[in-house]
């Protein structure tokens, strides 16, 4: 696609990936102990298919076409299992001009647990992330730019507190930005004391009979 089909800015879109999975009452003739869910959320309440129009979930090559390819809502794949593996997600968009998003995720099946209002058990781990959009196609940008097909995050629908989380890692990224300044600045004034140093013994040096003539040999 000609560079003039594309829109001279940069869009991002926050999506949550993750899985949830709970332990079996009994273990499955294959040894398999429990039930999982991998999947692809979005942060905000809209319709990931609006601009996804795939996602691919690579599972462990145990599993049998352990490559599994989801087209419409929800983009989730549910399987039993008995141990942990890292999960390739590959994300498509509507316009095939757009890369493909990828990320990974470990699935886990013991930690982080969180108790249901039934009193059973569920392990939730997820990851809050952002699909960023360098010089979107016009396609990508009017979909990506209407307001009209999103609403604002609802913390009810999630377990975990994300505008909680996004607050603390903001406040922890200043703090960060705040003490790599006072580092440098640190850094400057030794550099700056160095440099004085060595003037103040070059300038002893120069006094000590002799030097010219020792510097000219």
């Amino acid at each position: 696609m000609a560079q003039k089909d594309r829109i001279d800015t940069t869009l991002t879109k926050q999506i949550v990936y993750g899985n949830i999975s709970t332990k079996l009452a009994e273990k499955l003739p294959n040894g398999h102990t429990h039930r999982w869910t991998i999947y692809v959320k979005p942060y905000n309440v809209e319709k990931l298919s609006n601009f996804i129009r795939k996602v691919q979930f690579k599972l462990h090559s145990d599993y049998e076409n352990s490559v599994r390819v989801v087209e419409k809502e929800p983009f989730e794949v549910v399987e039993t299992g008995w141990g942990e593996f890292p999960v390739q997600i590959k994300i498509s968009f509507i316009d095939q001009s757009e890369r493909q998003a990828i990320c990974s995720h470990y699935l886990a099946l013991h930690q982080p647990e969180f108790i249901e209002d039934d009193g059973s058990i569920v392990v939730v781990k997820e990851v809050l992330d952002q699909i960023v959009f360098v010089n979107p196609t016009k396609k990508m940008f009017d979909v990506l730019n209407d307001k009209s097909l999103v609403k604002p995050h609802d913390p009810s629908k999630w377990r975990f507190n994300y505008p909680e989380i996004i607050e603390a890692h903001g406040k922890l990224l200043e703090e960060l930005a705040d003490q790599s300044e006072r580092e440098v600045e640190e850094l400057r004034e030794a550099i700056r004391e160095m440099a004085k140093r060595c003037e103040e013994y070059h300038e002893k040096l120069r006094e000590t009979p002799g030097y010219e003539n020792n510097d000219e040999e």
